[in-house]
């Protein structure tokens, strides 16, 4: 009988949690519209991977049959301090890479939707396409929620591309459009949000 288990991500799985990401989003185009090679994708995603080490950042894995299928990167309830040194690391992360096109990719993050409460973000969220339309990404942000209203978040926000699966996934577990935007050459993005008043 095959096991899930879902569970924190710790250090030693950033390299495993990385090649989830560059799997799960090989055939979104980011790094085609910027003109960005492979290897520079793989530096984006490892950017993203690389803040799970940082203190009140929820980082999970599902694994079955010990396998990494699926994992989740959120932070919310940050020092002001703490958040905006790890926005500024994240952000000169990107600008080595994308130079002056960061500029719109800080606008976006400028401008997203103001709450009131406390909100978890989710930074990163991927399942392997193999085991993606099994369950998993559903049975993690579940577990995502429980995890977040334990510590009094009113919440969960994020931004996705709006023609993917994961667009699907997040309106049937009651995420509403907040806003919707373009960016990566014009691929059409939004702000998503779920409140805990909603049921899950």
């Amino acid at each position: 009988m095959s096991q899930v288990e879902i569970k924190r991500l710790k250090a030693s799985n950033k390299l495993e949690a990385c090649e989830l990401l560059i799997q799960a989003f090989g055939d979104y185009p980011y790094a085609e519209s910027y003109g960005l090679g492979p290897e520079a994708t793989r530096k984006i995603l490892e950017a993203s991977i690389d803040i799970i080490e940082v203190e009140d950042v929820l980082a999970c894995g599902v694994w079955k049959d010990d396998k990494l299928v699926c994992i989740s990167v959120s932070m919310g309830g940050l020092r002001i301090l703490a958040k905006v040194r790890l926005y500024l690391w994240f952000i000169l992360s990107l600008s080595r890479l994308l130079k002056w096109r960061i500029a719109r990719f800080i606008r976006v993050m400028m401008g997203r939707p103001k709450h009131k409460g406390q909100y978890l973000e989710f930074m990163s969220f991927g399942t392997l396409p193999f085991y993606q339309r099994h369950g998993f990404g559903r049975k993690m942000l579940h577990f995502i929620y429980e995890e977040a209203k334990k510590e009094n978040y009113n919440g969960v926000n994020l931004w996705t591309v709006r023609d993917k699966p994961g667009f699907l996934l997040y309106s049937k577990e009651g995420f509403q459009v907040e806003k919707e935007f373009t960016l990566f050459g014009g691929i059409p993005l939004c702000w998503m949000r779920k409140t805990f008043t909603d049921s899950i």
